[in-house]
Order: structure tokens, then sequence, then C-alpha cells
């Protein structure tokens, strides 16, 4: 695997080269005397250099079926000067002029024999993948995380066990390589490991989810699902005055909206019905009103939506609905669908992108607009963020297993830190789009 670092003209999230080779040398050569602490704050070297492998060179592809890699913007595809986002280095994106900046490629870890194509799994490996399934608490975890991530202590609830019990489950798959695991702030979230379809963990997989969800467990999950939407309403209806004030510590709408918008310009060729989930200060959703014939903005908090009232006044072609996305009815068809910083607060991304694709005609786009993985734990407690960002490829993992896949790519480096990324996804051509 390989990682692009710059070395004239722009800066990769937000750093020198300088800074990001020390970040690569200190942790690959960890403990030897010769290394030199990149000066950054104490144990955010790690995490640093595994968020840059989100922003690696066409090797990392294969890893990522649903997705191809995706077009980085270049600082003149944005209209005007834009002080408060630094596009990232990458090949030239529609309507972009070419970046000048030459690159460096430094060579990285190799990943997983188990995600890479073709790769036949060891002696070893297939003795530690099926003596870790052959439990039925194992299959239980595994057919739970299909397209889920929960906690340790959501996990304890969902199967009904004592933490060092279901710890001990935990522990033996993801040391066969079946789970992954990540922090969220206090907490350790744990999904399945991203495997190739044809490896013998994908093959198991397959099967797994073949099996029918125990009523019981089905249960358990829902409940899990709506105390989390009960935490987010509760979170919006206490500080929907002083979020928008919050929210721009991380990123305004005004930043990425130009990008957005041409992105649905270039995707999106039937102008009559737009809908954005989340309006928020409604900026982005005027913005859609001055293209589209009919514009609707929901949120499921009816305090947020007041703020969203108050800050877009009339307009006659734009209306504001006090309703929750998943209630929305299948006979509803739009054009578009704009979903501005909101997947970071809905309690299931995967249910989520099933929504959308239910909502969407053969031609309709659904643009996303989030942050990419990061560690600022205050965003939960400021912002109400369940999530804390997302890798491009798990956000392009449950559209594809929606049935919708990427058109279109772009990331923008904050000064702030955060990074932000914009996908716009279709329908898969099917005899049964509607």
């Amino acid at each position: 695997m390989k990682i692009v670092v710059p070395t004239s003209g722009s800066l990769l999230l937000g750093w020198g080269v300088e800074k990001v080779t020390a970040i690569v040398a200190f942790v690959e050569k960890k403990g030897t005397s010769k290394t030199r602490r990149p000066n950054i704050v104490p144990g955010r070297a790690e995490y640093l250099y595994q968020n840059l492998l989100i922003y690696s060179s066409n090797d990392l592809s294969p890893l990522l079926p649903c997705a191809p890699m995706p077009k980085i913007a270049s600082q003149s595809s944005l209209p005007g000067p834009n002080r408060n986002a630094t596009p990232l280095p990458g090949p030239k994106a529609p309507g972009a002029k070419a970046a000048n900046a030459s690159i460096a490629v430094a060579n990285m870890a190799q990943a997983k024999d188990s995600v890479v194509k073709n790769q036949p799994a060891s002696h070893s490996d297939v003795l530690n993948t099926t003596r870790a399934v052959a439990d039925d608490t194992r299959l239980l975890v595994l057919r739970a995380l299909q397209q889920e991530s929960f906690g340790v202590q959501e996990l304890c609830a969902i199967m009904d066990l004592a933490q060092p019990a279901l710890s001990h489950h935990l522990k033996v798959l993801h040391e066969a390589g079946l789970l992954a695991k990540r922090r969220e702030g206090n907490s350790i979230y744990y999904r399945r490991e991203p495997v190739d379809a044809n490896s013998l963990a994908g093959a198991l997989f397959y099967h797994i989810d073949k099996l029918p969800l125990d009523v019981a467990l089905g249960q358990r999950m829902t409940k899990i699902q709506q105390q989390r939407r009960s935490q987010g309403q509760q979170f919006f209806a206490s500080n929907a005055d002083a979020l928008s004030a919050q929210q721009a510590r991380i990123c305004n709408s005004s930043v990425y909206a130009a990008s957005a918008l041409g992105m649905a310009a270039r995707h999106c060729p039937t102008s009559q019905r737009a809908l954005e989930v989340g309006p928020g200060d409604g900026h982005l959703a005027q913005l859609l009103a001055q293209r589209f014939t009919q514009v609707l903005g929901i949120d499921s908090s009816a305090e947020m939506l007041q703020q969203t009232v108050k800050a877009v006044g009339q307009h006659p072609n734009l209306r504001l609905r006090c309703q929750a996305f998943e209630q929305l009815g299948k006979s509803n068809r739009f054009d578009l669908i704009m979903a501005s910083m909101v997947v970071h607060h809905v309690p299931s991304p995967a249910t989520f992108f099933q929504t959308a694709q239910q909502l969407m005609r053969k031609t309709s786009v659904l643009l996303v607009a989030e942050l990419c993985l990061h560690d600022q734990q205050w965003a939960k407690e400021a912002c109400g963020d369940l999530w804390l960002g997302f890798a491009p490829q798990d956000l392009h993992r449950w559209a594809g297993a929606a049935g919708l896949y990427c058109q279109e790519s772009q990331y923008l480096a904050q000064r702030n830190g955060f990074q932000i990324q914009l996908h716009a996804f279709a329908k898969r051509a099917t005899k049964n789009n509607p």
C-alpha cells in the first residue's frame, strides 16, 4: 500500500511533507533510538498514520469493491477564494485543472492477506477462521454485525451476555480477522472486517447472512437503535439554539456548498424535486430552491426545524416539514437527496442508505457531505454526534449494500484538522428499478 505525499504547492491534511514523513517514520520505526517523535500531541501519531491510509494511491482500490478511487478536487475547481478548506492532492476532477504539485510516493505496510483478491488462505488462517465461527454465540454476533456497528455494552444487551463472556467471543473473532474495532470517544465499537467476497471469510459471511435473524435478537437490536435515536432527539431539543455556533467550529456548509451543487449539476439530469435531510441553517436548501422546481426539507426535531424556518424565511417552492427520514412513504420520489452532515447523527448509517435508495428514481442522485474519520471527542458532547466521522470505504460499502454506486467523490481538508468528504451516489441499473 502507498501513501501520496505532496512535495510542493500543497499540503496533505494541513501538514507539510516533513511532518507527514515524521509521522510515518515514527510509527513504522517506533522504539528505535534514531526515531524522532513528530511535533504533535503525544499519542496522536498512530491515529494520524491510520487516517492517512484513507488518502492513498490506486493500490487501495482492490480493497474497495464498491468504490473506485475518488476524484479529488483541486483548488482551481472551487469558485473563488476559499480560505477555510485546502483540497487534497490527487487526480483531475471534472471541470478542474490538473494540480501542478509533484508527488513523492512512500511504501507503506502491506494489507492483510484476508482482503487481497485471489490470495489463498494459509493452513493456519483456515484453522483460525473455522474455529472462530464454530460457536453459536459468535455466529449470532457476526449475523448482528452484518451492516451495523455496535459498542461493547450495546452488544452485551443484544446478545444478553455479561461483558466478560462477550469480550472473550469478541477477542476470538477479532484475532481471527473477522471483526474490526474502532474507538468512538470513550467506547469501543465492533464491526465486521471488510473482506474480499471470494475469500474464506467472505464466503462465510455470505452464508451467515442467509441465516434468518433470531426474532429476540432483532428486537434487541431495534431497541438499541431506538435508544440512539432518542438520545439524539433529546440533545437537539435542549441545544437547538446553540448548535449552529458549535457546528461552525467544525465546518460551515458554505465551505463545501459550491462543490456539492457542482456535483449535483453534473450527475442530476432532472431538476424537478429535491429533498434535503436535516436542512440545519437552511443555506443549502435556499440554494437548491434556485435550481429545483420543488424542494422539501425535513427534520425529525421540531426545535431544529424551527431554527431552519427562522433562517430561510419565505420561498414559494421550498417547504419544511417535521418528519423522520425513514417515515417518508416509498411513493415519494426525488431527483436529488441531499444529506449534509447528517449521517454521523443517524443511529444506523446502513439503514439511512437503504431508505434513500427507496426514495430514488433510476436517474436520481444521493449527495452525501460528511466528515472523514477523526478523534475529536468534543464533537459528540458539543454537537450530539453519534459517530466520529467515517472512512470513505464505509460509506461506499453501505451504499453498495443498498444498491447504489459512487459516481464522484471529492475531499476537502479543513485548517482545523477536520476533513470533508463529498460523494454522489446513483442507483445501480437493474430491471427492478422503478
